[in-house]
């Protein structure tokens, strides 16, 4: 299975609900970077910091269960 949704990646490693729901703030940014036409820019700017928390919190669990 080939893809970049990483909800879909997490739920695959049976990663726990905190998690995936980090995935899920992430998986929104990455589709602005590689779909610019989705017009959400404006929205991800006013919470970058909390995406890079998530980022923060998924590579913890990758790190501890990988």
């Amino acid at each position: 299975m080939k893809t970049h949704d990483l909800v879909v990646l997490a739920r695959k490693l049976n990663a726990p609900e905190e998690t995936i729901e980090h995935c899920k703030k992430l998986t929104v940014v990455y589709l602005e970077t590689r779909y610019p036409d989705t017009n959400i820019a404006k929205e991800i700017k006013e919470e970058i910091e909390n995406l890079k928390d998530s980022a923060k919190e998924i590579l913890k669990w990758t790190k501890k269960n990988l």
